[in-house]
């Protein structure tokens, strides 16, 4: 036991410092937020993107930038999000999807997302974290019978610590920029004629 386990609220000022000092913002096996979580669905990739590309024409302020397949098979997902919070300032949102099959040949399909604020200031008041948070939230309410827990995944995945891992670790400690402003801007002289 540590000696800061006894300070109160440890964990609240901890989500409140990494809402207002960041502006990047992914999911993980173990985040500070526990909605940005992995998610594991037992369904094919191509209805797991189905599902967000519906989502990403849908909603007011979302816009599509680019659909792929990467490296490795992973379908990359980008888009852009207006967020109005931070008076319309872009976010900008990938979601990877990875599809394996389990022990039984049953297909379960990964999503990891980042999010990154375009913005010139220490943190974006949550934000990144909102926008991740929405699209996870639609996908889970969408494929709640088909959700996956993490234990079972370690018990169904064929090779939870091979390449399927490898790939997912890749996409969660891609380096986030976190753009770092160095005082005021100078200003430069305007010459009246």
């Amino acid at each position: 036991m540590d000696l800061t386990d006894f300070i109160p609220f440890k964990n609240e000022f901890a989500k409140a410092y990494h809402g207002l000092t960041g502006n990047a913002t992914h999911t993980s096996e173990n985040p500070v937020f526990d909605e940005l979580r992995v998610r594991r669905y037992e369904k094919s990739s191509a209805q797991v993107s189905e599902f967000i590309l519906e989502k990403i024409d849908r909603w007011i302020g979302w816009n599509l930038k680019n659909e792929k397949t990467a490296v490795g098979g992973m379908m990359i997902i980008r888009a852009e999000v207006f967020s109005f919070a931070l008076l319309g300032m872009k976010i900008d949102v990938t979601f990877g999807l990875l599809e394996e099959k389990d022990v039984n040949g049953r297909l379960i399909t990964t999503v990891n997302s980042k999010a990154e604020t375009n913005i010139e200031s220490k943190g974006d008041l949550g934000e990144s974290r909102r926008v991740i948070r929405m699209m996870l939230g639609a996908l889970d309410f969408e494929f709640r019978k088909q959700t996956i827990s993490e234990e079972d995944y370690l018990y169904r995945a064929v090779d939870p610590k091979g390449s399927a891992f490898a790939s997912q670790q890749l996409f969660n400690e891609t380096k986030l920029h976190h753009k770092k402003t160095e005082g005021s801007p100078k200003g430069t002289k305007i010459e009246f004629k």
